[in-house]
């Protein structure tokens, strides 16, 4: 099976995301799928494993170049969508919004629900109002929302990976 894993940094010593990436791109390549991790910038990784072996895995690094994040990442959304329409993968499985794909695993929640409440549900009242003012005015995090909103309600939605119940919920709602 050839999959694509998209991503905006692919450097696992982020954590998070970024790692989980890397460990499924390895264990999917393991399995004997062909893999392309695309991102924004290399992973860092020069080896895997014990004896640094060459990474299992395709690191496919996508045009980004721009004066600003929103445009860092409107570019990257337009050199995903070339990449899939110049591959024939089988699975597009993307960790941020897309335009497309065929499993989406938001990792951070829901961009929609981090620009209204900043995504601090245990913070106090006015802590949560000022991150949900200052989310609304970030631009990127507007299209996030804006480009999550029209990826789940297309006519062929993805299968959405949801990591916690308010996760699920908060997907159920939208």
């Amino acid at each position: 099976m050839k999959i694509a894993l998209v991503i905006l940094h692919s450097n696992p010593s982020r954590g998070g995301a970024e790692r989980y990436t890397f460990d499924l791109a390895v264990a999917l390549a393991k399995a004997g799928n062909e893999v392309d991790v695309l991102s924004t910038s290399p992973s860092g990784m020069r080896g895997f494993g014990s004896g640094s072996r060459p990474l299992p895995f395709r690191e496919v690094v996508l045009p980004s170049r721009s004066l600003s994040k929103l445009g860092q990442y409107l570019r990257f959304l337009d050199a995903v969508e070339r990449r899939i329409d110049a591959s024939s993968y089988d699975v597009v499985h993307a960790m941020l919004p897309v335009r497309r794909c065929d499993v989406y695993h938001p990792h951070a929640g829901i961009a929609a629900d981090a620009v209204r409440t900043g995504h601090l549900k245990h913070a106090s009242r006015l802590t949560r109002a000022a991150a949900a003012f200052f989310n609304r005015t970030n631009l990127k995090r507007g299209w996030f929302a804006r480009v999550e909103r029209a990826l789940l309600e297309s006519q062929r939605p993805p299968l959405v990976l949801c990591l916690s119940d308010y996760v699920k919920e908060t997907v159920r709602r939208r």
